[in-house]
C-alpha cells in the first residue's frame, strides 16, 4: 500500500495489475462504439503517474476477445501476478443467465441464450477463488492457523497466540511464513 487518499491507503502500483476488458463489436447484438476507446482512455487514466501510475506492463488490454479462455488466461495470469490490488474492469453487453442472479459477460460472437458464447462472471470468481484457497490449504498447518485467523479473520497476534498456546512472535513468525509461501505458489 502507498500514500493516502481521503484516510484510506493506495494499492501499491507496482505490485498491482489491471485487465481491461472491452468489446464494442458484435455479430449478433447492437454494437457499442464508445467501447472502444473506453478500455484505451482508462489504461492511460491507470498509467498516468499523477493518478496512479500503474506500470504499463501491469495493466493488460483485452479488445474484442476472441474467447473465453482468452479472458480467463489474462485474469489468472494477472491475479497469479498481483501482490496488492487486481482491478478488473468489464465494458461490453452483460445478459442476464438462465436463473436471475446469474451475469454473463458477452463476446464478438456472443448469442443470447448460448452460454458457449459467454463469460459466466461464475467463472471468473472460481478462477480468483481456487488459485487462492489452493495456496492456502497446502500451507503448513500452523502458518495457515496463524494466516487465516489474523489475515482473514482479523485477530491481533497476543490473541492468536492465547487461542493457539503460542507466543506472539511465534504467531508473526508463522504470519511471515505464510505469506511468504502464498506469495511464491501464486507467483509460479
Amino acid at each position: 500500500m502507498t500514500d493516502t487518499l481521503y484516510g484510506a491507503q493506495q494499492p501499491d502500483p507496482k505490485a498491482s495489475r489491471a485487465v481491461l476488458i472491452g468489446v464494442h463489436d458484435f455479430a449478433h447484438m447492437p454494437d457499442l462504439p464508445a467501447v472502444h476507446n473506453n478500455i484505451f482512455d482508462l489504461k492511460r487514466v491507470l498509467t498516468d503517474p499523477q493518478l496512479w501510475g500503474i506500470p504499463e506492463g501491469n495493466c493488460t488490454l483485452l479488445p474484442q476477445p476472441a474467447t473465453v479462455r482468452d479472458v480467463l488466461q489474462a485474469i489468472r495470469q494477472a491475479a497469479r501476478e498481483a501482490t496488492d490490488a487486481l482491478l478488473l474492469y468489464y465494458a461490453g453487453h452483460g445478459l442476464i443467465g438462465h436463473s436471475d442472479d446469474e451475469l454473463w459477460l458477452s463476446l464478438p460472437d456472443t448469442e443470447e441464450g448460448h452460454i458457449e458464447t459467454v463469460v459466466p462472471y461464475d467463472w471468473i470468481a472460481h478462477e480468483l477463488r481456487v488459485d487462492f484457497e489452493t495456496a492456502i490449504a497446502r500451507l503448513p498447518s500452523g502458518a495457515r492457523e496463524v494466516f487465516v485467523l489474523h489475515d482473514v479473520e482479523g485477530y491481533k497476534h497476543e490473541e492468536i497466540a492465547d487461542l493457539l498456546g503460542i507466543s506472539p512472535g511465534t504467531s508473526k513468525s508463522q504470519l511471515h511464513r505464510a505469506r511468504m509461501a502464498l506469495r511464491a505458489y501464486l507467483d509460479r
